[in-house]
């Protein structure tokens, strides 16, 4: 590993999503032998994920919606005036940006100052925007960082359209496997059927729910956890309200540690219309305990195949996807079959390769 070098990772703010989560990984690692410094738009108000004590934080306090275009622009020119301070301050020649707008930010930031600039797209830009300007300034700005980096291939295939090939690189999130063997929930007394997102339109939790409606008459005794939080928690609830299953279905928050949850639930469902690389869905599979049902959407189908290491529904089909967890309530021996063979699939992207794989991303010869 190449050491004593200087990292700034940027990201918005620490929050609970995927991103976050991944970003914190990497500054564990590599601050072990590492300066590293990490700027954040907001402040530790709205921190969900904690850093390492010898991780130098510099918080920007430039968040906020804007109540016009222009007001919008200005406030964006600020931004990347402060950003830039704020690079240059930190005296390091390495930079990781994550998500999308921010990217754009630190791209226009590191103009001029002689610096490798890594920009890290957490979703498939062309199922994921951000509005008008930044899906513009995506196209605009991103091929003039020195790498951009994306953990799926349909990603990539998108910014290959505005990207050169060659700044391109394919970097899956990492999965910290379980030191102990884990039992397999397949068979636990707990009927619960498991789904780990944030309440969003892309996560598809409406077509879950109601899913879990159509099979609830017949198997009143299962259950259904939904652990996270977001813009759309009111509007679920009045959905699980209006199908009569309040009593059925679990709104758990967001929780710090899920392996008891992983241990715990039988089945796990991810009904997302898109997705980078879910890693709720790939911590499942790397715990072995729980089957997969995942929708179509490209992130899940680059590890769930169907009937092999899980069961597979298309995007939006609410009746496939009751039919699919009716099949697992009812079979325990596939249950079993399908969370083992999940394991070993995801059994290729262990943390301690895909750090590799960050280290020869973020190291390579200045741009």
């Amino acid at each position: 590993m190449t050491k004593n070098k200087g990292i700034t990772f940027i990201i918005s703010d620490l929050g609970s999503g995927g991103s976050q989560k991944v970003l914190v990984s990497l500054l564990e690692h590599f601050s072990k032998n590492n300066h590293i410094s990490l700027i954040t738009f907001s402040n530790t108000e709205t921190d969900f994920y904690e850093i390492p004590s010898n991780v130098k934080r510099i918080e920007l306090n430039a968040t906020g919606e804007s109540a016009n275009a222009f007001i919008g622009i200005c406030a964006n020119l600020k931004r990347v005036l402060c950003l830039r301070r704020a690079i240059k301050n930190t005296k390091n020649t390495y930079i990781v940006s994550f998500i999308g707008p921010t990217n754009c930010l630190t791209v226009l930031a590191c103009f001029g100052l002689g610096i490798r600039v890594v920009i890290s797209e957490r979703n498939d830009p062309a199922r994921q925007s951000y509005g008008w300007f930044w899906d513009l300034a995506r196209k605009k700005l991103y091929r003039f960082a020195s790498v951009i980096t994306a953990n799926s291939k349909a990603a990539i295939k998108t910014l290959s359209y505005y990207v050169p090939n060659h700044k391109l690189d394919f970097i899956p999130n990492g999965l910290a496997f379980p030191s102990e063997n884990i039992f397999s929930s397949a068979a636990s007394p707990n009927k619960s059927i498991l789904c780990v997102a944030r309440f969003h339109d892309q996560k598809a939790h409406d077509i879950l729910i109601k899913a879990f409606a159509q099979i609830h008459n017949d198997n009143s005794d299962w259950h259904l956890t939904l652990i996270g939080e977001g813009s759309l928690e009111s509007e679920l609830k009045s959905l699980v309200q209006r199908l009569d299953i309040v009593d059925y279905v679990d709104f758990k928050g967001t929780l710090h540690t899920l392996e008891n949850e992983y241990k715990n639930h039988p089945i796990f469902v991810l009904p997302s219309r898109y997705e980078g690389t879910p890693n709720a869905l790939l911590e499942s599979m790397s715990y072995g305990c729980a089957p997969i049902i995942s929708s179509t959407c490209e992130g899940g189908l680059e590890f769930v195949s169907d009937g092999q290491s899980g069961l597979v529904f298309e995007v939006d089909n609410i009746d496939e996807l009751a039919l699919k967890i009716k099949s697992l309530i009812k079979n325990t021996e596939l249950r079993q079959e399908l969370g083992e063979t999940a394991k070993k699939s995801v059994s290729k992207i262990n943390s301690d390769h895909i750090f590799s794989k960050w280290e020869n991303t973020i190291f390579g010869e200045l741009a």
